[in-house]
């Protein structure tokens, strides 16, 4: 994959309105996903994007960056490839963009999805779990085992 989710976003949101029409989302989608997107995925995601987006988004007229990546996550039906959903689903938790993830981002993501209540002796146990081959990192390829395991 050439384009991160943010770079094709921001590549077919023509006139940088800050959102995608359908034809762009269309575009989007395929260029992510590798495969077309379906008629009836295309209604359904433009009929929830009301259901997630708050009160002052609602005047969008169409799909934003936070709700592309939403979609992406959570709509394994529009992938043609497993191995590519799961690329994508690590390069979105990856901030950095090293193809790696340290202890220190793990343990934002826990913030970022407001996990507070276990404490640092639980994450580091779980981080290690998730860490396959022990060299400290959670790489694309731990991250592949582990969701391999439960898909």
């Amino acid at each position: 994959m050439s384009l991160s989710i943010e770079e094709a976003f921001y590549h077919f949101d023509k006139g940088s309105k800050g959102f995608l029409t359908q034809h762009e989302l269309k575009c989007a989608v395929a260029y992510i996903t590798g495969s077309k997107l379906r008629y009836d995925h295309l209604k359904s995601i433009w009929a929830d994007k009301d259901k997630y987006y708050s009160e002052k988004d609602l005047n969008s007229k169409g799909i934003n960056l936070k709700y592309l990546k939403h979609v992406l996550r959570v709509r394994k039906d529009i992938y043609s490839d497993e191995d590519q959903r799961l690329e994508l689903e690590f390069q979105s938790i990856d901030t950095l963009k090293r193809g790696r993830i340290n202890f220190q981002q793990f343990n934002k993501l826990f913030e970022t999805f407001g996990i507070r209540y276990m404490n640092d002796k639980v994450r580091e146990s779980i981080f290690a779990q998730l860490d396959y081959d022990k060299d400290g990192f959670i790489s694309l390829q731990d991250y592949k085992n582990l969701m391999g395991d439960h898909h």
